[in-house]
């Protein structure tokens, strides 16, 4: 789910994403300052997807508890003072950080944007038609008939008949056999 989270981030805001701060504002991690009379401290970006800062909120607890360099870094902060939060919010840096590198190293941010996008449009394009041509057209008395009904339909009707224009205007299933 989180390396699902992060793709659809990427996906909705390529132009955004030109550092690894941008992408860090992007999630709602990036630091802000928080500090009152005699404190210094940062608090964390309340903008940016919630998805995202979610799943990255899972990978911190994650490695809280069995990463073991984590766990160093963990004890490392304590004993420097830091609260269990300000420490998940540096975690939540160092994960957009590496995501980052990640994304950047075999090729650029842009490519894999495409990629995505492209798959992204083919899926849409598939749910629109099949609500438009059998959910949005019949009731079901059960979840097991309408499960039944739109396994039919794609296996039935859109694999084998239906006409694709990414395809070269065939259908999945003759596209599948020209290229096998």
């Amino acid at each position: 789910m989180t390396i699902a989270e992060m793709l659809i981030l990427v996906g909705d805001n390529p132009g955004r994403i030109r550092s690894e701060a941008a992408l860090a504002k992007l999630c709602g991690v990036c630091p802000i300052p928080a500090s009152s009379g005699k404190t210094h401290r940062f608090r964390l970006n309340r903008g940016g997807s919630r998805q995202a800062n979610a799943a990255l909120y899972r990978v911190a607890i994650v490695r809280m508890r069995s990463h073991e360099p984590t766990l160093a870094y963990v004890r490392k902060r304590t004993k420097e003072g830091k609260s269990k939060s300000e420490i998940i919010r540096c975690l939540k840096r160092y994960i957009v950080r590496e995501i980052f590198t990640h994304l950047c190293r075999s090729e650029t941010v842009k490519t894999r944007v495409d990629k995505y996008r492209s798959f992204n449009t083919a899926m849409e394009t598939f749910f629109k038609t099949i609500k438009a041509e059998l959910i949005w057209r019949d009731t079901w008395e059960t979840r097991r008939k309408a499960e039944i009904a739109i396994f039919e339909y794609i296996n039935g009707f859109y694999n084998p008949r239906r006409r694709h224009s990414t395809l070269g205007w065939k259908s999945p299933v003759a596209f599948e056999r020209k290229m096998a």
